[in-house]
Parts: C-alpha cells; sequence; structure tokens
C-alpha cells in the first residue's frame, strides 16, 4: 500500500512547497517534504533477503570511503539471518511472532565484544504508524568475544522509533519518495554509556536509502567521544530466491 501511495508523490513536487535556496547535503538532494502518509512495515524498512547494498559515506567519519552490508542466512545466535557490515560489526536477526523483525545479537568485531539483548531488541515493529512513537526497553549484556563467559558490561537499553514524515530525494539509485524515521537508541551499563540518534529514509523494497547517524560514549557518566556519518544508498543486488 505505502509503494503505491508513493508513486504519485513525486508529481506533486511543484506543489509540495520545497525550498529553493536549501544546500544539499553531499550525495543526495532534498526536494520536497510532505506529511506522514499510511504505516510502513517491517520488511519496507528492513527486507529480510539475502544480498548486499553498498553506501557511501557523503560527511563525517570515513567520509569517501563505503560500507557494505552482506546478508545471509544463519542459524547462530537463535537468528534468521545475519547482516556482515563492512569488516567491524555483525547483526543477528529474525522475524517474530507478531511479524517484527527483531536483533538477538551483535558482534563487534573491533572491539572484540559480543552484545546480547532479553527480550530481542525490536529493530523494526510490524507496522509503525505515522505520529506514534515504537519503545521499547531491554536488559544487554555485553560478553568477551573470545571468552562467552567473561561479561564486560551490563544494564539496559532503551529505543525509540518515531514515522515523522515523508520527503522526496534525488539520490544516486533515482528519485524517491521516503518515509523519514527518527531513531533514538540509549545504553547505560555500569560504568559506561552510548547514546545514537539516527535518522532513515525509507522506501519500500530498498529499505534505507539515506541515513544520518550521530553517536555519543559516555564514561561514567561523562562524555568521552562523538561521531556523526551521513550514509547514502549506491547500489543494491538481492540474491535469487532470497
Amino acid at each position: 500500500m505505502l509503494r503505491r501511495v508513493l508513486l504519485v508523490v513525486v508529481p506533486l513536487l511543484a506543489l509540495a512547497g520545497c525550498k529553493s535556496g536549501e544546500a544539499p547535503t553531499p550525495g543526495f538532494q532534498r526536494l520536497a517534504v510532505l506529511p506522514a502518509l499510511e504505516p510502513i512495515t517491517a520488511s519496507d524498512i528492513s527486507r529480510p533477503t539475502t544480498g548486499e547494498w553498498s553506501y557511501e559515506i557523503t560527511r563525517g567519519v570515513g567520509h569517501g570511503t563505503r560500507t557494505v552490508i552482506r546478508r545471509s542466512a544463519t542459524d547462530q545466535h537463535d537468528a534468521d539471518w545475519m547482516d556482515q557490515i563492512g569488516e567491524r560489526r555483525t547483526e543477528f536477526w529474525r522475524i517474530d511472532d507478531d511479524g517484527s523483525h527483531i536483533m538477538t545479537a551483535v558482534i563487534e568485531h573491533d572491539r572484540g565484544a559480543i552484545t546480547f539483548f532479553s527480550p530481542p531488541l525490536v529493530i523494526a515493529p510490524a507496522e509503525l504508524m505515522p505520529g506514534e512513537p515504537f519503545e521499547q526497553q531491554v536488559n544487554m549484556r555485553v560478553m568477551d568475544l573470545d571468552n562467552p563467559r567473561k561479561q564486560r558490561y551490563a544494564g539496559t537499553a532503551h529505543r525509540t522509533m518515531q514515522y515523522v514524515d515523508t520527503h522526496v530525494l534525488q539520490t544516486p539509485i533515482g528519485r524517491m519518495s521516503a518515509a523519514r524515521v527518527e531513531i533514538t537508541f540509549r545504553a547505560d551499563l555500569r560504568m559506561a554509556g552510548a547514546d545514537t540518534e539516527s535518522t532513515k529514509f525509507i522506501y519500500p523494497s530498498y529499505g534505507s536509502i539515506v541515513e544520518h547517524i550521530r553517536d555519543r560514549y559516555r564514561v561514567m557518566k561523562m562524555p568521552v567521544h562523538a561521531n556523526e556519518q551521513w550514509l547514502v544508498l549506491r547500489s543494491t543486488m538481492e540474491e535469487p530466491g532470497g
């Protein structure tokens, strides 16, 4: 349903009142902003299919390089598939009984750590209604990757998602009307913590076509480091039968 509605949005550009002097963000251009339309689904946000997605980092940490996400089937960590994000991160996912897409564990290879969520972290609810935030709080354990019995940190995580509005974007893969979803993630662990704010522009079948990520890290409740990135989808390839 969302895809059918989005197809009628592009001809409305002349009526949308886009800002004529707005400076484009490197890698894409924002053409118009429209109200949030119909609900988006978990499969709109993240398709459970094997394949490869290549993003260019157009601003921030790693500027000018690419991040490739490779999605493949797995039976590890009670998951159905895993996302290998470059060489630094592997996420383990499955579809919950209610249709939500949930993350059971995540490996941060550069830190030699694996994190488990209880209950699993909902990354994409079965249906996300416009203007209605989705919230979840879970327990999390950060374990040593080489010694899974060794716990490094433990605490809680709180995540919110909200479908705000629709943006018409000119991107390397074409002109698209994408749902803007604002996401916050706060991890409160003993002696440490992290806050992530991200903006995803979601197009059905592709998932996130543009993403803006802001990370902040804390030690003893004091800020110690911050990162920011813009990522723009450059190409996608789904495997047959995925």
